[in-house]
């Protein structure tokens, strides 16, 4: 008997170290929370809408210039065979707020441009939406450039997971497709409203009570809040929100997946 609360205690106190240190979601370390600097505002909302059975967040970050919008592989590693957790990779480059990619090394194809750099230049199944120096979101025709051509236009970052959700105000083409409104997963997305301020919405899924978000949804919120842009990246186990030290979300397998790669926010 003694054993079994002994065991009992240890597997506490080692779930409790493992939520201390960022790599597993039990609970709630962060609602609705702020960071605000003379360079970086995050708004972050907490919302449960029981009815739906949704659980997400959504946040708002509004930056000065491009150099506080990153991106990092695992191990700063390309083509991202390495895998590390996201808030590993988080902690590592000083960020405040980080989401998982775009899964560079699930595909051996797609453009791949991080921090102004090409990495790769092969074409994807999807135009890959292009994070640009004048703070803005874009989201071009499928095939019509190459990666030098959006390095000539101002492409910092490319990630190319998709699918597409908003397109310059309108609802991307998927929408007629029925997966679009009735699939449900965990998301992760982001938004955009005006120059240098992202929308970003995670969403928890793949558990009682809470299965996910559709696209349709996610288009529904991004329309609410006035996004003429947005965009799904990678989802399901991958979807992480890391945010001032801790991962705030639910990861669906209880503890994070480790990933290839993550977009993140510095001063």
């Amino acid at each position: 008997m003694k054993k079994h609360w002994l065991y009992k205690t240890l597997f506490i106190l080692a779930l409790l170290l493992l939520c201390t240190l960022g790599l597993i979601g039990l609970v709630h370390r962060c609602k609705d929370a702020t960071y605000v600097s003379d360079t970086l505002n995050i708004q972050l909302e907490h919302i449960e809408d029981k009815a739906q059975q949704m659980e997400y967040w959504i946040a708002t970050v509004q930056v000065q210039d491009m150099q506080q919008v990153q991106a990092a592989f695992a191990n700063d590693t390309f083509p991202g065979k390495d895998k590390q957790f996201v808030s590993t990779i988080a902690r590592q480059h000083d960020a405040i707020l980080a989401i998982n990619g775009a899964a560079t090394g699930f595909n051996d194809v797609g453009i791949v441009i991080r921090n102004g750099i090409i990495y790769r230049d092969e074409v994807f199944d999807c135009a890959p939406l292009e994070m640009r120096q004048d703070g803005t979101l874009f989201i071009g025709e499928y095939g019509k450039r190459t990666a030098s051509q959006m390095l000539e236009d101002g492409t910092v970052h490319t990630w190319d997971f998709s699918p597409d959700l908003i397109v310059d105000g309108k609802v991307a083409n998927y929408a007629a497709q029925p997966w679009f409104s009735t699939d449900r997963a965990p998301r992760t997305l982001i938004g955009q409203r005006t120059p240098y301020e992202y929308i970003i919405i995670v969403a928890d899924g793949r558990r009682p009570n809470c299965p996910g978000m559709t696209y349709q949804e996610a288009v529904d919120i991004y329309q609410a809040l006035g996004c003429t842009w947005a965009y799904a990246l990678d989802g399901g186990g991958s979807t992480t929100l890391y945010f001032k030290g801790k991962v705030v979300n639910h990861p669906s397998r209880f503890i994070q997946r480790p990933y290839s790669d993550i977009l993140y926010f510095v001063e």
